[in-house]
C-alpha cells in the first residue's frame, strides 16, 4: 500500500491533543487517535483476507512505518494504516516498532477487496450522519459508496488505479508533466497578459523570459488588445507537441525566444517589494515544490527576502489550498502563540457508537518571523489551506484582510492510496477558527471588502500597508530611502537568480 508521509523536519504547531499528520489536498490530513482497538470495526471480510497474509523475504516487502505521535503510546505506536488493515508487526517492549505490507498483496488484491477497504475508511471516519453506511443495500460498487458519500459532503471521492497517480502527484506536489514554466496574469484592463512567475530552471526560464515581462504575441499571433488573456489560452494550448515561440517585452526592449515543453516543478511562493511594502505571493500550500523545497521553506526564505519592510502583503488570491501540516508550519513562522484553528470530527468507536472530538491546534515561539505587521489578500478563489492560514492569522494578529469573501471550504480530510491502487480522500471534520467560527460553506469575509479587479484589489492592500507610514517626516523619508532600494533590485530582477521585480500595471 503506497501512503505519503511527510519527511520535513520544522517544528509542528502541536495541537493540545496530539495528531498525527498525512500529505494532504486542500487541507486533508489525518483525524487523531482515539484508542479504537485495531480490528475493532473491520469489515469481517476485509480482515480475514488481510489476516491471511504470510511473511515474505526482506527484499519482497515494503516498509511503511509512521509513529502516530501519542505520547501515551510512545513512538512506536499504531498508525492509521494499521488501524485501517491488520498485517504482520513487529514490536517491542510491547509497543508496534515496525509492520510490513507485502508485495504480493497488490497481485492479489480485488475488487471485492478494495470496496470493503473503501467500506471500513467511510464506516469510521467519514464525517455525516451514523450509520449512513451500516446498510449497504444498492452498494454494491466502490463507486457507489461514494457516490452515498457526495450526498453529504461534495469533497469526498475515490479516483480509481487510471487516475490516482496523476490526482497524488497533483494534491502532493507542483510537478506539471509538460509545461513551458509560466504563470500568467492579466492586467485589469483586459488587454495586456504578463508573466507572473517563471519556473528557475524550466524551458521558459533558459530561454530568457523573466517575471513582469509582457507577452506581445505568440507563435507570431498577437495576445495584446481585446480578448488579450483568450487568446493566448487559444494559442498556448493548440498544439502542445511542438516548439512554441513568444514575443515578450522586458527592460531591454522586444525581443522573441523559442521553447518546448517538458515537465516542471514549480516554486510556490515568490517575494517582491511593491511601493514600499514587501509582498509574499503564496500559491499552494505544498510539500513537495522545486528542488526539494515545500512551500514552508519557500515561505521562510520569502519572510528574510522582506524582513526589512514595516509592512507585508500576503496574496493568496486563487490559492486552492493544501497541506495541513505545511499550514501549521508556516502559521508558527509568524505566531507566537494562541490557537490556531479547531478541528471537529466524528469518528465511530469500537461499539460503532458515533464518538465526537474537538482539537485545539496551538502555535508556539521562537520563529524569526514573529512581531511583523502582515496583510492579507484573498478572493472567492481562496479555499481550504489558504483559509485557515487567513483565519489564524486574524485570531492571531489582527491582520487586515483585503478582498472578497474567500471560497469556504472549512473540512479535514484524510488522503490515502489504497491496496488496490487507487485513491481515497474522505472529509472527517470540519475546521473551526480560534473563536469557534464554522465558515464552511459561507467563506471568511474580509475586513475590507475590495474590488474584484486584481490590480486595484493588490493597489487597496498596499494602501492600506502603507497607511501607518504616511505619519511625520522621518516616515515618508524613510519611505523614499527604501523606494530607492526597490528601484535597484527592480533593474536586478533581470538578470539570474534575482527574485524582486514589480508586476508591471501595463
Amino acid at each position: 500500500m503506497k501512503k505519503r508521509f511527510l519527511k520535513e523536519k520544522h517544528r509542528l504547531a502541536r495541537p493540545c491533543l496530539t495528531a498525527a499528520v498525512f500529505g494532504i489536498c486542500a487541507c486533508v490530513f489525518s483525524p487523531p487517535d482515539t484508542g479504537v482497538p485495531p480490528g475493532s470495526s473491520y469489515p469481517e471480510a476485509l480482515s480475514e483476507a488481510l489476516d491471511s497474509i504470510v511473511s515474505v523475504p526482506a527484499d519482497a516487502v515494503v516498509d511503511l512505518y509512521e509513529p502516530r505521535l501519542d505520547p501515551s503510546r510512545g513512538s512506536g505506536s499504531l498508525t492509521l494504516l494499521q488501524e485501517a488493515a491488520p498485517v504482520r508487526v513487529r514490536e517491542q517492549g510491547g509497543r508496534v516498532v515496525e509492520y510490513r505490507w507485502s508485495r504480493e498483496t497488490f497481485g492479489g488484491w480485488s475488487e471485492r477487496l478494495e470496496y470493503l477497504y473503501n467500506l471500513y475508511l467511510l464506516r469510521v471516519h467519514f464525517n455525516a450522519s451514523p450509520g449512513l453506511f451500516e446498510d449497504t443495500t444498492g452498494l454494491s460498487t466502490t463507486a457507489a459508496l461514494y457516490a452515498r458519500a457526495r450526498e453529504h459532503d461534495r469533497y469526498t471521492r475515490y479516483y480509481d488505479s487510471a487516475s490516482a497517480e496523476e490526482v497524488e502527484r497533483s494534491i502532493t506536489t507542483t510537478e506539471e508533466p509538460k509545461v513551458l514554466g509560466i504563470l500568467v496574469r492579466v492586467n485589469d484592463a483586459g488587454d495586456s497578459v504578463f508573466l507572473k512567475l517563471v519556473a528557475p530552471g524550466s524551458p521558459a526560464h533558459r530561454a530568457g523570459l523573466r517575471r513582469g515581462m509582457a507577452i506581445l504575441a505568440v507563435n507570431d499571433s498577437a495576445v495584446t488588445g481585446d480578448s488579450a488573456a483568450a487568446r493566448f489560452v487559444r494559442f498556448v494550448e493548440g498544439d502542445t507537441s511542438g516548439a512554441i515561440a513568444f514575443t515578450m517585452r522586458g527592460p531591454a526592449g522586444v525581443f522573441s525566444a523559442s521553447m518546448v515543453r517538458e515537465k516542471v516543478s514549480f516554486p510556490s511562493v515568490v517575494a517582491d517589494s511593491l511601493g514600499g511594502t514587501g509582498y509574499i505571493y503564496i500559491g499552494s500550500f505544498t510539500a513537495e515544490t522545486y528542488d526539494g523545497n515545500s512551500t514552508a521553506t519557500e515561505f521562510a526564505a520569502a519572510l528574510r527576502q522582506t524582513r526589512r519592510f514595516p509592512a507585508t502583503v500576503l496574496d493568496l488570491r486563487g490559492n486552492g489550498g493544501g497541506d495541513l501540516s505545511v499550514t501549521l508550519h508556516m502559521c508558527e513562522q509568524v505566531l507566537s502563540g494562541g490557537t490556531l484553528f479547531k478541528i471537529v470530527e466524528r469518528r465511530q468507536g469500537s461499539n460503532r457508537a458515533p464518538l465526537r472530538y474537538e482539537f485545539s491546534y496551538r502555535a508556539h515561539a521562537g520563529e524569526p518571523g514573529e512581531g511583523r505587521r502582515f496583510i492579507l489578500l484573498a478572493d472567492s478563489n481562496s479555499a481550504s489551506a489558504s483559509e485557515l492560514f487567513i483565519a489564524a492569522l486574524r485570531s492571531g494578529l489582527g491582520s487586515p484582510f483585503v478582498g472578497t469573501r474567500t471560497y469556504g471550504k472549512g473540512v479535514g480530510q484524510i488522503a490515502i492510496r489504497t491496496p488496490g491502487r487507487g485513491y481515497s480522500l474522505v472529509t472527517y471534520g470540519r475546521v473551526r477558527t480560534a473563536e469557534g467560527l464554522d465558515y464552511n460553506g459561507t467563506g471568511l469575509v474580509p475586513t475590507q471588502l475590495s474590488t474584484a479587479r486584481p490590480d486595484a484589489m493588490l493597489a487597496e492592500a498596499l494602501q492600506l500597508a502603507a497607511a501607518p507610514l504616511a505619519k511625520g517626516a522621518k516616515a515618508r523619508a524613510d519611505l523614499r530611502a527604501r523606494a530607492t532600494l526597490l528601484e535597484w533590485n527592480r533593474g536586478q530582477a533581470q538578470r539570474g537568480g534575482v527574485a524582486d521585480l514589480v508586476f508591471p500595471s501595463r
